[in-house]
């Protein structure tokens, strides 16, 4: 795959998140030629460029917020959401094409040789469904998850980020739906294993897909392919977690990644900076 930029926006309180972010995606595709652009806040700057020398950072006033906080925090929330495209807009600038991440994913294996084609090809962006099988959060929400984009077009992006910013939807999850849907763009889809986050399990429709998961070859698979990325705040503590959606989710991915010998690393940092908790 031709070199990429990845691009993240992270805040004090999820620095820990992004280094299992950083250290999982080097673990399984550190033989790719790639390169992060994080807006942060200037306090973690430091941290943050002591990770490895394929960092570039652009501190900027962030303030934390809470998507069910008061008034005040949700707008802190949805302003920090919307730097997202600020980091993507360096990162696309420097490498010409940007795999935009949440802080909150994490790697389990690398790339397929099929979604690689995908990426390479005459794509202007590939980007992945919450298949969660409920048409009123889709259509409040939209039908696309942006924690996990892949971009291409400098139109594209500034397409999904004008319709965010003209204060029609809340967040920039149906604006990403908004632009799709015109037609205007050749879009890819990630697979199922891709971004699978807790919202694909907890309802009485889905929550029937954790028996679809399983070992084998020492990898985690899910329907028989390996699990590429799961998206979660995985280092809640268990029994308490700070966003209650991800408990179970959480607690079955924990058992996974203790009884899966290929995600010994991620094991490994997940309990590391889980004791700092």
């Amino acid at each position: 795959m031709k070199k990429f930029g990845l691009s993240s926006v992270v805040t004090t309180k999820y620095l820990k998140e992004f280094k299992l972010l950083y250290s999982s995606f080097h673990a399984y595709n550190s033989h790719y030629d790639y390169e992060w652009h994080l807006v942060c806040s200037p306090d973690i700057e430091e941290a943050l460029n002591q990770l490895g020398i394929n960092i570039t950072t652009y501190p900027d006033c962030l303030h934390e917020g809470e998507q069910w906080g008061d008034t005040e925090s949700q707008k802190n929330f949805s302003d920090v959401i919307n730097f997202k495209f600020n980091a993507a807009e360096y990162a696309l600038e420097e490498c010409g094409r940007v795999l935009m991440l949440d802080c909150d994913i994490v790697f389990f294996n690398r790339f397929d040789e099929e979604t690689i084609r995908i990426m390479e090809s005459s794509v202007d962006a590939v980007v992945s469904p919450h298949m969660q099988q409920s048409p009123q959060l889709d259509e409040q929400w939209g039908i696309y998850n942006v924690g996990f984009v892949y971009v291409k077009s400098k139109d594209y992006l500034k397409a999904w980020k004008d319709i965010t910013f003209s204060g029609k939807f809340i967040y920039e999850q149906k604006p990403m739906t908004e632009v799709i849907s015109t037609g205007h763009y050749n879009v890819g889809i990630f697979p199922v294993t891709y971004n699978m986050g807790w919202w694909r399990f907890n309802n009485e429709r889905t929550q029937h897909r954790f028996n679809d998961f399983f070992t084998f070859g020492g990898e985690l698979k899910y329907l028989g392919a390996n699990v590429v990325s799961i998206h979660t705040h995985f280092l809640d503590v268990p029994d308490s977690p700070a966003y209650p959606p991800c408990a179970t989710f959480n607690k079955v991915m924990r058992h996974f990644i203790s009884q899966t010998p290929a995600l010994s690393n991620v094991a490994n940092t997940v309990n590391e900076l889980s004791e700092n908790n």
